[in-house]
């Protein structure tokens, strides 16, 4: 072989070489019979990859695009709660009148840091269906303040009053016609409450009390409620007998607002409460 032949063989080799380096994606020497890099070039194996190291990069680099993508789809994150706290009295009274029929009268001011937030006067009309069920129809002039916003609302109640014991448990499902200032249409709302007293102790002056109770909206109005889970409170307190016609009763409230336009609310509430018994 002529010494021309010699050397395009030589570069000929030169470019297979290069070609197989290029394919493994190291710089590094390969050796031609094995297909595996030049055991005298062994410091460079670092900055060598295998086809396989080179797809599993290319598949990492493809899933964080995906998952960068995925993140900007994303849906926003669940709004933020507001706290809040206020303290609420309640006046009350039960009063039996003749052939089966009761009139419920209730007074509920709730106080926050700037004053008086809301205003409850709600009297209803009831009949004993059974000395443990009732049915009433009631009315209620609730506004709220700062700002002021006016609202009515008729009601309609079933209410169960059972004993089990010593165990006393109250069922009131109370479905409410809401007229509120500045929305169009009348606003439903379904709320239900299990409320349970219990004696502490052998001379039942002291109970302890515990309810719960969900609100829901019925229907969407313009500008208003709409329809869907709309708040829960839940209590827990303690009830005296102070006399044989007078209860006082304080506990706690925490009661979870769902407000469509704006934060949620969660609000610490204190509760003071006096029945009058006749």
């Amino acid at each position: 072989m002529t010494d021309p032949d010699r050397q395009a063989d030589r570069s000929a080799g030169a470019t297979d070489r290069a070609v197989d380096a290029s394919e493994t994606g190291c710089d590094e020497p390969v050796d031609q019979a094995a297909k595996t890099p030049s055991p005298m070039r062994r410091p460079w194996r670092a900055a060598c990859a295998s086809p396989q190291v080179i797809h599993h990069r290319a598949v990492a680099r493809a899933l964080a695009f995906l998952l960068g993508v995925s993140s900007l789809a994303a849906p926003a994150q669940a709004p933020a709660v507001t706290s809040d706290g206020q303290v609420w009295f309640q006046i009350t009274s039960r009063v039996p009148l003749p052939h089966g029929l009761r009139l419920w009268l209730e007074v509920q001011p709730r106080f926050g840091g700037d004053g008086v937030r809301q205003l409850l006067l709600r009297p209803a009309l009831g009949y004993a269906v059974t000395p443990a069920w009732s049915l009433y129809q009631g009315y209620g002039w609730t506004p709220r303040f700062k700002p002021f916003v006016g609202e009515s609302r008729a009601y309609q109640e079933s209410l169960l009053d059972l004993s089990f014991g010593d165990l006393r448990v109250v069922n009131r499902t109370r479905l409410e016609e809401r007229f509120i200032e500045g929305v169009d249409g009348v606003s439903l709302r379904m709320r239900h409450l299990l409320r349970f007293t219990h004696p502490l102790d052998g001379a039942r002056r002291w109970f302890l009390a515990v309810s719960d109770e969900a609100f829901a909206t019925l229907n969407d109005t313009r500008n208003g409620p709409s329809a869907g889970f709309d708040q829960n409170r839940a209590y827990a307190g303690f009830r005296l007998l102070t006399s044989e016609h007078l209860a006082l009763e304080v506990g706690y409230l925490h009661q979870f607002v769902n407000r469509i336009s704006d934060d949620d609310l969660s609000a610490n509430n204190a509760y003071v409460g006096f029945e009058y018994i006749p």
